[in-house]
């Protein structure tokens, strides 16, 4: 009998902790899908074009108002706009460490405090770490 309830107990471990790793594995799902649906609107939002002085001017805008541009992307002297920019709307933006930095606002439900995507004022591209965003080049 002590036998037989020993392998009752392990079985009811190693369930629980099949069900714990499931659970975490699904909610990992869950933030990755939510951060790359993140990633896709700022991509979609990007409109860059080159102009007559041969600069290359972004405009952004991501959900329902966030609103950013950077002028003369990957050149010498880039100037960045906040059209719009609020942390009570669905999307925000601010300058972190040399990057441009979407954040999910209060209206959006449902995002971790990481879940952020990096613009590179150097390129005007979009990425999903910091560090690809730092190490960006022209």
């Amino acid at each position: 009998m002590k036998s037989i309830y020993g392998d009752l107990r392990t079985m009811k471990t190693l369930r629980f902790m099949f069900f714990l790793i499931a659970l975490s594995s699904s909610n990992l799902a869950g933030a990755q899908s939510l951060l790359n649906k993140m990633f896709e609107l700022v991509v979609a939002g990007a409109e860059c074009k080159q102009d007559l002085n041969n600069w290359l001017n972004c405009n952004y805008k991501v959900g329902q108002n966030l609103k950013f541009s950077i002028k003369d992307a990957g050149g010498s002297d880039q100037v960045i706009s906040f059209n719009h920019s609020d942390i009570n709307d669905d999307y925000a933006a601010v300058m972190y460490f040399g990057c441009i930095v979407v954040i999910p606002g209060h209206a959006t439900k449902n995002h971790g405090k990481d879940d952020n995507v990096y613009v590179s004022p150097k390129n005007g591209r979009v990425y999903q770490t910091r560090q690809e965003c730092q190490s960006a080049k022209q």
